[in-house]
């Protein structure tokens, strides 16, 4: 299973938003949260950072300067719901150490110590790329009127082809509504 499959259908009702309304989902900015977590801009693009066990926060610790956040001998992350400090200070020696990075470049130092990352997308840039690499899981599903709406399919590929109809609004209502005597 690849994560660009997985990804795609995480985005659910924003296929279709984006393709039929040309609509772009919005990202929170909130993060909240007892792990380090967050969504670091970069000179291009932003990177997403996920240092959740104590090797990987060792790591993080380690690349923006501050090994002594993380001890050899640390057995479990800092709560940063509790350590708001901590946290504030993790945030600012990162932004700080990837402001002169591109998010590719930051991603590489952070794998290097095993730190989990990613360069963010939008959610159009995704199903652009589904798209352009033909991904199984966006499937067209057509409405009885011809319209093709695409939708995200399953994450892990199979050979059974994808069998759905989705109805208009309103095309079952007479049987619904007679099958409970009205």
């Amino acid at each position: 299973m690849n994560m660009l499959d997985v990804m795609t259908t995480y985005l659910g009702h924003h296929i279709p938003t984006m393709a039929l309304w040309n609509l772009d989902p919005t990202r929170s900015e909130k993060r909240t949260g007892k792990r380090f977590v967050h969504l670091f801009p970069t000179q291009q693009g932003s990177l997403f950072v996920a240092a959740i066990t104590p090797g990987m926060w060792r790591g993080y610790a380690r690349l923006v300067g501050h090994p002594e956040w993380a001890p050899a001998e640390m057995v479990e992350v800092p709560d940063f719901l509790a350590e708001a400090e901590l946290k504030a200070a993790a945030i600012a020696a990162g932004q700080a150490k990837f402001d002169g990075m591109t998010a590719h470049e930051a991603m590489a130092a952070l794998q290097a110590l095993g730190v989990t990352c990613g360069v963010m997308r939008t959610a159009r840039q995704v199903y652009e790329e589904a798209l352009a690499k033909g991904s199984s899981t966006i499937h067209n599903v057509a409405y009885p009127d011809g319209t093709a709406v695409p939708v995200p399919g399953a994450a892990i590929a199979s050979d059974e082809p994808l069998a759905a109809r989705v109805p208009s609004l309103g095309t079952d209502s007479a049987d619904v509504l007679k099958s409970l005597g009205v």
